[in-house]
């Protein structure tokens, strides 16, 4: 990935953040892929979105947000 493929992405989930009126993050250790699946389909029924980020990238993304206490955990 380049730096500026890097600044995008950054600006695109930066954006999500923004636009979100909530925002949850946790970890995907433990699930096996029929349970991440499931996990995808039931948020996204809910109107939500189930994203997998790298967590550099994530960290840059909501500096400057509302969830900047996120990085904290």
């Amino acid at each position: 990935m380049t730096r500026e493929d890097k600044a995008a992405t950054v600006a695109t989930i930066k954006e999500r953040f923004e636009k979100a009126s909530v925002a949850l993050v946790a970890t995907n250790k433990g699930l096996t892929v029929d349970q991440a699946n499931r996990l995808r389909a039931t948020v996204r029924r809910a109107g939500g979105e189930y994203k997998v980020l790298k967590h550099t990238l994530t960290r840059r993304a909501v500096d400057g947000t509302r969830y900047r206490d996120l990085t904290r955990v």
